[in-house]
């Protein structure tokens, strides 16, 4: 019996708008207070698994860094922030991407996510995605 090779169907990829829509609408659905303690949940694991790692190396200066300990926890702000900001819970959730992404070892500005440096970072990155997805065109989110 000969040798057949596989049919292969062409099935259509689904546009990268398409699958942010998806995901912002079943965001939106989220309750934002759970959304807000998954997130504090996730940056305050982080700052303290990161401050264990680093140690003293983490102890580098940047922009970002307190010059001291914060009096409000890190889950605490966040959830703070989350409860109170008017903005789509996307942008909660991109805000948690642009922080991993500062820490990636391809990363050049070898930022750190530590409970110096939580509060500020988390608030840069909430302010980039808020600009990011609030202020679009509103025809790019119109089916939202």
């Amino acid at each position: 019996m000969p040798f057949s090779p596989p049919i292969h169907r062409r099935f259509e990829q689904p546009e990268p708008m398409d699958e942010l829509r998806s995901l912002a609408i079943s965001l939106e659905e989220e309750d934002r207070a759970d959304l807000g303690g998954y997130i504090a949940v996730v940056l305050q694991k982080l700052a303290n698994m990161n401050e264990l790692f680093l140690g003293e190396r983490g102890r580098k200066k940047s922009v970002f860094h307190s010059a001291t300990m914060p009096s409000v926890a890190v889950a605490e702000f966040v959830e703070r922030v989350a409860n109170n900001i008017v903005c789509p819970n996307l942008c909660l959730m991109l805000t948690l991407v642009y922080m991993d992404r500062l820490a990636l070892p391809s990363s050049e500005l070898h930022l750190y996510v530590t409970p110096l440096t939580a509060h500020r970072l988390f608030t840069a990155s909430l302010i980039i995605a808020i600009k990011f997805i609030a202020e679009k065109p509103p025809s790019v989110f119109n089916d939202m």
